[in-house]
C-alpha cells in the first residue's frame, strides 16, 4: 500500500475557516489523525496541543471531534466538518460545537 500526504493551509483559524488538506490512503481519501491534529493547531499561538478522536473521512458532511489545549491550560472542544472533496483534496471547517440544551 502506498501512502502520500501533503498539507496546505488556506486561512488561519481556530473558531471558523476552511482548510485544504491533501491525503491519500489506499483507494479512499482520509485525513490521518496526526495530520488533522497538526493542521488544527497550525499557526495558533495560543494552542499548545490538539487531540482528535481519530482521522477524518473524505466525505462531505463527515465530522470529527477534537480538543485544543491552550497556553493557559484551558481546553476548547472543536468540531471538524468536511465541506468539500475534490479528488484527494479535503476541505473542512473548524468550529466550536453548539452546547446541548
Amino acid at each position: 500500500m502506498r501512502r502520500a500526504s501533503c498539507l496546505r493551509r488556506r486561512t488561519p483559524l481556530l473558531a471558523v475557516g476552511p482548510l485544504l488538506i491533501l491525503a491519500l490512503s489506499g483507494c479512499s481519501v482520509t485525513v490521518a489523525q496526526s495530520d488533522l491534529e497538526e493542521e488544527v493547531g497550525r499557526d495558533q499561538d495560543d494552542v499548545v496541543a490538539v487531540d482528535c478522536d481519530g482521522g477524518l473521512e473524505g466525505r462531505v458532511g463527515a465530522t470529527q471531534d477534537c480538543t485544543a489545549t491552550l497556553v493557559d491550560d484551558t481546553t476548547v472542544d472543536v468540531l471538524i466538518t468536511v465541506t468539500g472533496v475534490d479528488g484527494t483534496d479535503v476541505m473542512f471547517d473548524i468550529t466550536e460545537p453548539e452546547p446541548e440544551p
